[in-house]
């Protein structure tokens, strides 16, 4: 059973082994999030794996999202010695969760209305192409050229280009919002000023992919492998919020585990999809770049306003200065016989002495 929501076909389970899943994945996140947190919340990340699944058709989501749970009572069972409880702070508020979820679908929406004429777009990426080979970037067809070899490689990065992208996304976002609070937030405020800017620059530069350029020498592997497009913009080609979103989760990962193997965790994301979105002629190069500057440059502004402010925080109090202040002459402590003779010559005759 399937119906439209913004030009997506949505899909309850067609059938009842899909059905036994899904609900065994709900059913995990449900009493796994009750013991680490409330029945609110348990209830909260229950809906978000509905949701993603009638959204996007498949487990992926409802998935990362037990997974993210997962992780997060796994770390808090070991820690339990330390901390004496599996319950912490959760950095999402009710507000935050009704405004990404808002955000999410006017921004799908406002696809919609950002989609410029063909030739325009089409001229658009003939000129980044242009650019691209100025700047001695790799060829793109030659690249996936190699890919297309094996149909193993290419049926693999289908679907983690039409599946993968938002799931990890919504399971680093969830992971965050127990794990690194503070990290979280930065990434919500950096997500939502990037996802916005993002939407004017599809309005005044629309720019059509490379599997819809001719001169890009590319193919579109999705109809290769027999699988269909759910785009309600085929110009948006730049930027590439694919590889922005997930340089974004690389960048908050690296910020919450810290050290080496932060920073080795948090570049499979972006790298990753950068080479999806190219092997399957959705994005140029130029087109992940400029989409992970639209994210990462908000995100270290916000950071290094937090850190700031933290800094400012633990600084002491100053000490209140008063209006005035009378300073007194100091008085010497050195010998003061020649004073006590000076003032025994001044008494009057016969006075003092006997």
């Amino acid at each position: 059973m399937s119906f439209s929501v913004l030009d997506r076909s949505a899909h309850t389970p067609d059938s009842p082994t899909d059905a036994i899943k899904l609900l065994a994945i709900l059913a995990a996140i449900a009493v796994l999030t009750y013991f680490i947190s409330n029945v609110w919340l348990s209830g909260s990340m229950t809906v978000v794996g509905i949701v993603g699944y009638l959204f996007d058709a498949h487990l992926y989501i409802p998935l990362a999202v037990l997974f993210a749970v997962a992780f997060t009572f796994i770390h808090r069972v070991r820690m339990l010695g330390v901390t004496g409880t599996l319950h912490g702070e959760f950095g999402a508020s009710v507000r935050d969760l009704a405004l990404i979820g808002s955000g999410f679908f006017l921004y799908e929406f406002g696809r919609t209305l950002t989609r410029g004429s063909e030739s325009t777009a089409v001229d658009n990426a003939e000129k980044l192409l242009r650019l691209q080979n100025w700047l001695h970037l790799p060829n793109e067809a030659h690249f996936q050229g190699w890919f297309l070899k094996h149909d193993w490689l290419m049926d693999r990065f289908n679907t983690i280009y039409s599946f993968m992208f938002l799931s990890t996304f919504i399971g680093v976002f969830i992971w965050m919002s127990f794990n690194a609070p503070a990290v979280y937030r930065t990434m919500r405020n950096a997500v939502g000023v990037a996802t916005f800017a993002a939407l004017a620059v599809f309005a005044l530069v629309p720019m059509a992919p490379p599997r819809l350029t001719e001169a890009s020498g590319m193919i579109d592997s999705h109809a290769r492998v027999g699988l269909a497009h759910g785009f309600v913009n085929q110009f948006a080609a730049m930027p590439s919020l694919h590889v922005g979103w997930m340089a974004l989760a690389g960048w908050g990962l690296a910020r919450a585990i810290g050290g080496w193997k932060g920073r080795a965790i948090g570049m499979v994301p972006p790298v990753v999809m950068m080479i999806t979105v190219v092997v399957t002629g959705n994005h140029y190069w130029l087109d992940g770049v400029v989409g992970s500057v639209l994210c990462l440059a908000p995100a270290m502004t916000f950071d290094r306003w937090s850190a700031r402010d933290t800094v400012r925080r633990a600084l002491p109090a100053p000490r209140p200065q008063p209006a005035y202040s009378l300073t007194l002459p100091a008085i010497s402590g050195g010998d003061h016989s020649e004073t006590e003779a000076h003032d025994r010559d001044r008494e009057p005759a016969g006075v003092g002495r006997r």
